[in-house]
């Protein structure tokens, strides 16, 4: 595995050498404002959907973010086993969300000409609210600015404190989240710890929700980008390329193309995928996407309890064991992973070809 370590060993470089910083007042840049829910079902038809109730509180609407969900429908058509993935900002309220998503209906997936259970849907509501005003004001921004002095005189504990205060409390637009969660990144990266770094700028470029400017995002993909390499999420930061593509022309001369040449030809001849994990909240566990139907757990620091299988038409719950080897059947369909455990346990997580 030569080539992974080269080419992990650019990302650190790169992320070392270039790590942002955003000073001064915050400004968003947003055009439009809309209300929006954003899901995607590959077999199921939704038949009504509802819009959930705007958020709002007693001083008029907002504050904006986002919510994402997993959840089964049944043969009826009704949703069940509904999860909460991941929300922004951490004290959204979520209530009227979750009773929303109760009532909607879809129609069944069938096979074989029979009604049945159809597991993994995954849906980002976005609230993104046109009375919300395109800036950020003072209780965003006076912090911001303080976690950035914090920043240059090296107070990083303090700095992550802050930052994290100020996502929860703070942040009122869209834009708010996304700013916030980038200095967030910056602040785990230069704590040297990367799990939580990707953790920060998963939710600030977080596709199916508009939080950053073009510019903003072009800067935080690049990060992405290394930070997903580094873990060794590597089918994650072929995804991040191609939407780093999309924004504008990156320079022939820059490394990330030489990056993404080694790791296609790498993949095309079947290399293991080794994704390197870490627990961060024991009740949530570490919530995983995989590109290959056969995978085992090693390395492992700390303890394990379980892998929760979501398949579209499975949910199976296996014991984890050291050394054993699993296998997803084709049959079950597309599935999303939790591997549960104590709260900081890492391990790595490697993927093989059939």
């Amino acid at each position: 595995m030569e080539f992974v370590q080269h080419v992990i060993r650019q990302a650190l470089y790169w992320l070392c050498a270039g790590i942002f910083f955003l000073s001064g007042t915050v400004i968003a840049q947003h055009d439009i404002y809309w209300n929006k829910t954003s899901y995607s079902f590959a077999q199921i038809n939704p038949l009504s959907v509802d819009e959930p109730p705007r958020p709002a509180n007693r001083f008029g609407p907002g504050p904006e973010g986002w919510i994402k969900l997993r959840f089964s429908i049944k043969p009826d058509g009704s949703t069940s086993n509904i999860e909460v993935l991941d929300l922004m900002p951490s004290a959204f309220s979520i209530k009227d969300t979750l009773k929303a998503v109760e009532s909607w209906i879809f129609e069944p997936a069938v096979i074989d000409g029979n009604a049945v259970d159809w597991h993994n849907n995954i849906v980002v509501i976005n609230f993104d609210l046109p009375e919300i005003p395109n800036f950020s004001g003072p209780q965003f921004t006076t912090p911001y600015n303080e976690v950035q002095e914090l920043i240059t005189e090296g107070r990083l504990d303090r700095a992550k404190s802050q930052a994290l205060a100020n996502i929860t409390k703070g942040t009122y637009s869209l834009h708010d989240v996304g700013l916030g969660n980038m200095q967030l990144t910056t602040v785990e990266m230069l704590r040297q710890d990367m799990y939580l770094a990707h953790q920060a700028i998963t939710r600030a470029t977080l596709p199916e929700v508009s939080q950053l400017t073009d510019v903003e995002l072009e800067v935080a993909l690049l990060y992405r980008f290394n930070i997903e390499i580094a873990l060794g999420l590597f089918m994650d930061a072929l995804d991040t390329y191609q939407r780093r593509l999309q924004l504008s022309v990156i320079p022939a001369t820059e490394p990330i193309h030489q990056q993404v040449k080694q790791l296609q030809q790498a993949l095309d001849q079947g290399y293991t995928l080794s994704a390197k994990g870490k627990i961060l909240d024991k009740n949530e566990g570490w919530f995983f996407i995989p590109s290959r139907r056969t995978f085992t757990i090693a390395d492992t620091q700390g303890d394990l309890d379980s892998i929760e299988a979501a398949c579209n038409l499975r949910k199976v719950s296996m014991e984890y064991q050291p050394d054993v080897e699993w296998s997803l059947p084709e049959s079950w369909g597309e599935c999303s992973l939790k591997v549960m455990g104590d709260r900081n346990t890492t391990f790595t997580f490697y993927e093989f070809t059939d």
